[in-house]
C-alpha cells in the first residue's frame, strides 16, 4: 500500500523544532513569511499618559522609538505579555477591540490617547472611541 504523509501549509516560519515534530508524526510541512511588517518612520512624543495597542508589532514599533508610557491598554495576552517584558504597566487588556473600547469609554472617558496599530486593523475600536467622544491620536 502507497502511503503519503498529510500536508500543512503555515504562512509563518516555523522554527525547526516545530518542523521536526510534524516529520516525525508523517506530516510534511510547507512554510513561508507570508506577512512582511515593516514599521513606519514617524516622530512620536517621549512621554506619553494612555496608549492603546492593538497588536504586538505596534508594540514592537513603538518600543524601538524609547517612549516612556505611562498606561497601557492592549488587545491579547501577547500583545500584553510582551509590554510586560518590556517593564510596561498594563492597565488594561481586552480579548478584542470592541470589549477593550467598552471598558475605556466606562472608565477613561477625559483622558486623551495615542492609538498604535497595523495598517489591517478593524474599525471597531476608533469608531467606538469616536461615537463617545474619546480623544486619541
Amino acid at each position: 500500500m502507497n502511503y503519503s504523509p498529510k500536508q500543512i501549509l503555515s504562512t509563518k516560519k516555523l522554527p525547526v523544532a516545530l518542523q521536526e515534530l510534524f516529520v516525525k508524526n508523517n506530516l510534511k510541512i510547507y512554510d513561508y513569511n507570508a506577512i512582511e511588517i515593516t514599521f513606519p518612520q514617524v516622530v512620536l512624543p517621549k512621554k506619553t499618559t494612555n496608549a492603546i495597542f492593538t497588536s504586538s508589532n505596534a508594540v514592537e514599533a513603538v518600543l524601538t522609538q524609547k517612549i516612556e508610557l505611562k498606561n497601557c491598554y492592549c488587545v491579547g495576552e501577547k500583545t500584553k505579555n510582551l509590554l510586560l517584558q518590556n517593564g510596561q504597566k498594563v492597565t488594561k487588556m481586552a480579548n478584542n477591540a470592541s470589549k477593550l473600547a467598552e471598558f475605556i469609554t466606562k472608565t477613561a472617558k477625559n483622558k486623551h490617547f495615542l492609538y498604535f496599530c497595523g495598517n489591517l486593523k478593524r474599525p471597531d475600536l476608533p469608531s467606538v472611541l469616536k461615537q463617545k467622544n474619546i480623544s486619541f491620536s
